[in-house]
């Protein structure tokens, strides 16, 4: 009896693997999506295991790209204050995660904005954050299990960036006495002060087992 019953056990574990291998339980085949929107003051991104990468628009729109299916799927609200939130939602049973990642194309998520954001909000897992020539007031910027990194990143207030697992890396426009600056490094190599005051920006860095280099790219 105990043999028959670990073996009914054994069978039936091996039956939800192929399953959840062959795809069957993984909410079906992604499909592209996008949408715009306009008189955005502020965004917040609130994603799991995506890849995040923010670009300039080439007008005064937001624009987004990703990839859903029926149990991964992203819900996009704007309000009439002109807040936009971006979120994804997930409704996998336990079986599903035993399944294979989607491939790395479904799981990146691209938003291209406009400068004079109010505040610019991201946090993701497991995947990497980019900006590239970015404007906005202030932005937070957190990971858990990947890297931020950002290219002439212009911000008129602050820059909060937290990463855990990962490493902080990129430039910001203006020059060293532009920004008061306090980070934090556990585990990795920092050519930021831990502390240091002045300057009209702020610039906050707090990375544990990573490593931060941020570069200031004054104007001539």
């Amino acid at each position: 009896m105990k043999k028959l019953t670990f073996g009914l056990i054994v069978a039936l574990l091996c039956a939800v693997c192929t399953a959840a291998l062959c795809g069957c339980a993984d909410g079906g085949a992604f499909t592209a999506g996008n949408k715009s929107f306009d008189s955005v003051k502020n965004i917040d991104v609130s994603v799991r295991d995506r890849e995040i990468e923010i670009t300039a628009s080439d007008d005064e729109t937001v624009h987004i790209e990703y990839f859903e299916n029926d149990k991964e799927y992203y819900k996009i609200e704007a309000d009439e204050n002109g807040n936009l939130t971006i979120k994804l939602v997930s409704d996998k049973k336990w079986t599903d995660f035993i399944s294979v990642k989607p491939d790395v194309q479904y799981r990146k998520l691209i938003i291209k904005i406009p400068a004079g954001l109010g505040i610019l909000k991201v946090d993701t897992t497991n995947e990497t954050v980019s900006l590239s020539s970015v404007a906005t007031a202030n932005a937070i910027l957190s990971n858990n299990g990947g890297d931020v990194s950002f290219d002439k990143l212009s911000v008129d207030e602050s820059l909060d960036v937290t990463v855990k697992n990962g490493n902080i890396t990129g430039s910001v426009t203006g020059g060293w006495d532009d920004f008061s600056i306090i980070s934090d490094s556990k585990k990795g190599k920092n050519n930021l002060p831990a502390e240091k005051t002045g300057g009209s920006k702020t610039l906050k860095a707090s990375c544990n087992n990573g490593d931060i280099k941020v570069d200031f790219l004054k104007e001539s």
